[in-house]
């Protein structure tokens, strides 16, 4: 369940910076574009984490040994994404 949760709301996110990419495109100000990027990058990151979840949920359904190893690196993969984001988000800051 928490892999779905986490599924649609990173569509969510990403839906939204990309309908706010298409509709600052036609104005002056595009400023929205620049900084709704880190939702842009959550989104992705809340995505690619609910695969993962539903995966180890799903094999472990199944009866599955291996889900258990897997579910071992599950938590280590969220903290490896988001060092990525906190990491960009840094390096975004430095150059600008």
């Amino acid at each position: 369940v928490s892999g779905i949760v986490l599924i649609v709301t990173g569509l969510f996110s990403t839906g939204f910076y990309i309908s706010t990419v298409l509709d600052s495109i036609d104005k002056a100000d595009k400023s929205l574009i620049f900084w709704l990027i880190p939702i842009f990058m959550i989104g992705f990151i809340m995505i690619v984490v609910g695969f993962f979840f539903c995966l180890i949920g799903y094999r472990s359904i199944r009866g599955n040994e291996s889900a258990a190893k897997e579910s071992k690196y599950m938590l280590l993969s969220l903290v490896v994404l988001l060092f990525i984001l906190i990491l960009f988000s840094v390096l975004n800051a430095i150059i600008n």
